[in-house]
């Protein structure tokens, strides 16, 4: 994997994103997306080669440092996107993993990030149901998902 430049501050200007900066030592994040936004942070979720999870609070000032927490140290490894939505009032998370080797996502519910001490429950892969005659289920393929956009009204993030 090339390095990345990763958790890169930006600012909206005319129609367009302008970096502030970035942070060095991400070589290793797998896939990242944002779980909390506030006026002095934001926070993404990672996981990386080895398969740990980690939270990252990236400050919105170029100079400050980036805070990185472990939330699990294996177990993630298969995953190479991350969809999170907002649930509930208390912080909480829906996860959605996305393996691109298989094709798969799995759905997990993830409480407000608090270290190793995070709640989070596996839902298992997702699937649709099939024909009515079968009366199995069918694996929902993720045929080249990078990222999905929710198009409803925008609900600020507060999974940290």
């Amino acid at each position: 994997m090339s390095p990345i430049r990763a958790a890169d501050p930006y600012a909206q200007i005319n129609g367009g994103f302008k970096a502030l900066g970035s942070f060095a030592g991400f070589r290793t994040v797998k896939a990242m997306t944002v779980i909390s936004e506030t006026a002095t942070y934001d926070t993404l979720l990672m996981t990386t080669n080895a398969g740990a999870l980690y939270t990252v609070r990236i400050p919105v000032t170029a100079t400050a440092k980036p805070v990185v927490k472990l939330v699990r140290s294996s177990g993630w490894s298969a995953y190479e996107s991350l969809v999170v939505h907002g649930c509930g009032t208390r912080g909480g998370s829906l996860v959605v993993a996305v393996d691109h080797d298989s094709d798969s996502g799995c759905l997990y519910a993830m409480s407000k990030a608090n270290r190793t001490a995070t709640a989070i429950t596996s839902y298992g892969q997702i699937v649709e149901d099939g024909p009515e005659l079968l009366k199995e289920a069918v694996r929902a393929a993720f045929n080249g998902v990078g990222h999905v956009a929710f198009t409803t009204y925008y609900h600020q993030l507060v999974g940290e």
